[in-house]
């Protein structure tokens, strides 16, 4: 059985409204991390975990970029340059 979720559906996504109503706010020019600290406190969310939250958000609404298992293994198609090994 697995463990019960530590934060409602409902608190979750207040926080992660209220993460991206600072993140907007051209004026405080926050992080996503400094963002997810100031609101975890005030709602006692941990931050890391917010912040994990709020990127998923960010990448199902299409507004962050992610690299998939796909891309990571097409990104590198050649061996490591021979320049790079160290002769024993």
């Amino acid at each position: 059985m697995s463990a019960p979720k530590k934060y409602p559906p409902e608190v979750r996504d207040r926080a992660i409204r209220l993460v991206d109503d600072l993140l907007a706010d051209e004026q405080l020019q926050l992080s996503v991390t400094r963002a997810c600290r100031r609101v975890g406190e005030q709602l006692g969310i941990n931050r890391d975990t917010l912040r994990g939250k709020v990127k998923q958000a960010q990448i199902d609404a299409g507004t962050r970029l992610t690299f998939g298992a796909d891309s990571r293994k097409n990104a590198c198609q050649h061996p490591c340059p021979t320049a790079w090994v160290v002769a024993p």
